[in-house]
This record gives structure tokens, C-alpha cells and sequence, in this order.
């Protein structure tokens, strides 16, 4: 990310995830980034919809995290079974 682009708030949370979808973020036209990351052993699928499968979403592990620098729409996370341990982060504005 550019230094011209960099966020004034940052918002850190923890949030596990399951088989019901969970809302990761609410739409902010004002977001720079928003960075999901999974910290056990676990893994997680980000989707556009509540009402989305997760072989719809995109895959997010420990190893492997989802970052979108350009996503003003609101994001969830669900996984196929078990839960998720995971680390958000949304930059703004």
C-alpha cells in the first residue's frame, strides 16, 4: 500500500468463525483494507453474501490470509465445518 493511501483508523478484532456465516465487516465506502487471517489450525472462507455456501468464498488459513485493498462491501466468513479462530483487521479513512 502506497504511503498517499494510508488508513487514520484501524480496527483489530477476534472473531470465530463457523458453519452459520458471520459478518467480517458492514459496507464502509471509507475502507482502505480490510485483512483476515486465521490463528489455530483452522480454515475459513470469505463470501460477499450471508446467504453464500463457502465453495463460493475465498479460502483464508494460517498460512494463507485474505487481504482486499479495495472492497467497500460488506464481507463474511463461514467454514465448511468445525470453527476458525480468526484475526480481522479493517483500515479506514
Amino acid at each position: 500500500m502506497s504511503e498517499n493511501k494510508l488508513a487514520s483508523k484501524i480496527l483489530i478484532r477476534a472473531l470465530t468463525a463457523g458453519t452459520v456465516a458471520q459478518r467480517v465487516c458492514s459496507s464502509n465506502k471509507k475502507r482502505t483494507r480490510v485483512y483476515v487471517q486465521v490463528t489455530d489450525s483452522g480454515t475459513c472462507y470469505i463470501t460477499s453474501g450471508q446467504n453464500q455456501p463457502y465453495t463460493q468464498g475465498m479460502k483464508c488459513s494460517a498460512t494463507l490470509p485474505y487481504e482486499n485493498v479495495t472492497a467497500t462491501a460488506e464481507l463474511w466468513v463461514i467454514t465448511s465445518s468445525s470453527t476458525a479462530a480468526c484475526a480481522i483487521e479493517e483500515d479506514t479513512d
